[in-house]
């Protein structure tokens, strides 16, 4: 059964085949036969009570180029995703914290969001060790 994995990453454009985890994630899901979206910070918003994401189905190789979309992008509610990935690289801007808002308002019996948005929230990466 194919899944749909949504990634809230940097751009395409900028990843690092040979270095970005994120781009392993998204090669591993389209060899195993799921779908895989696109989507940045600012594609997450809320509209009445229910969230939703601008999100691009892509596919990515290690060729030049690396990536390439396969549509011109839609609207679909948070749900629509079997998972989630947060894998936008900090800095923990006020983008950034509206989006781990955004994604903990997932509804988590339907779809799996990590990591965690209240975790990345609590336990920021930079500023964690100064517990």
């Amino acid at each position: 059964m194919a899944l749909k994995f949504a990634f809230v990453m940097d751009p395409l454009e900028n990843v690092l085949p040979d270095k970005d985890t994120t781009f392993v994630f998204m090669l591993e899901s389209l060899s195993r036969g799921h779908e895989v979206y696109f989507l940045g910070l600012k594609d997450l918003y809320a509209l009445g009570h229910q969230c939703f994401a601008w999100a691009r189905r892509c596919e990515v190789a290690r060729t030049t180029p690396h990536f390439r979309y396969l549509d011109d992008g839609a609207t679909y509610t948070l749900e629509h995703f079997d998972a989630i990935f947060m894998r936008k690289d900090p800095p923990a801007d006020a983008a950034y914290i509206y989006a781990t808002m955004l994604l903990s308002l997932a509804d988590s019996h339907r779809t799996f969001v990590l990591n965690s948005p209240v975790g990345l929230r609590e336990a920021n990466e930079k500023l964690y060790a100064l517990n």
